[in-house]
């Protein structure tokens, strides 16, 4: 990450950090916030609890805050006081602004997991949608295989979770099964998704497509054994069309 290498970290305590020493071998993720946005004020303790988790975990993960505050005193009190023990742009560094520039930040708080080019790799809705889950220990193997820092490319399993390739469903009559049994687990849970019915495999491809909100069709297609990741990219492709995205991912 050639811009962000060069950029001078700081800690809480105002300490300077060499970033390319600080983030070698980590999966990377930039905060931008506030200390004046009240989004921002409600996400950063939730952020601050899974840096603690990953933290306990030995996970190699490290986040940069990346202020937007109108004044240095405003962003050191608004990090020292509220953020967790990562690290920080110093908020005189011009690459404060050029890196929310690069990344097409239009609104905080925004979270991105990118790679060691600088892109990001995972938007922020997803990051964020993630953290603020209180599970975004389950998406550290897909966050580190988009990064390019995982090295085991091609096998593990999520963290909290057990799926792999030979739990996939192989065959349509499956895959519908699987899918009737995610819904069925989330309504149990208390997640009610409208249009759940058990029907046969021709009526279930008359379901109503927009009956599942997005972020609960990542969640359906990740409990049937496709990473986030893959989940995602099938369902950007397909405008979110959830039978088309289960096709192209039960042919790959």
């Amino acid at each position: 990450m050639e811009r962000l290498a060069k950029t001078t970290l700081i800690r809480r305590n105002g300490q300077e950090v060499s970033a390319s020493a600080a983030l070698k071998e980590k999966v990377v993720m930039l905060y931008f916030s506030a200390e004046w946005c009240p989004p921002c004020r409600m996400f950063t303790p939730r952020l601050k609890q899974f840096y603690e988790s990953v933290q306990a975990n030995n996970i190699n993960i490290e986040i940069v805050f990346v202020s937007s505050d109108n004044t240095e005193g405003d962003m050191m009190s608004y990090f020292e006081g509220e953020h967790g023990d990562y690290l920080a742009v110093k908020y005189s560094d011009p690459a404060r602004q050029q890196l929310g520039q690069e990344l097409g930040v239009r609104g905080i708080p925004a979270l991105f997991v990118v790679n060691k080019l600088g892109a990001a790799v995972v938007d922020s809705n997803a990051c964020r949608a993630a953290v603020a889950s209180g599970k975004a220990l389950d998406y550290v193997d897909d966050w580190r295989k988009a990064a390019g820092d995982w090295t085991a490319l091609g096998g593990g399993q999520k963290l909290g979770g057990s799926s792999s390739a030979s739990t996939r469903p192989k065959t349509r009559e499956e895959l519908r099964k699987a899918r009737l049994e995610a819904m069925k687990r989330k309504k149990e849970a208390g997640d009610t998704i409208a249009g759940t019915k058990d029907q046969s495999q021709d009526e279930s491809k008359n379901e109503s497509r927009s009956s599942i909100p997005p972020l609960d069709k990542v969640e359906l297609l990740s409990s049937m054994g496709f990473s986030v990741i893959q989940a995602k990219k099938a369902l950007d492709a397909t405008n979110h069309d959830f039978d088309t995205a289960l096709e192209i991912l039960l042919n790959q």
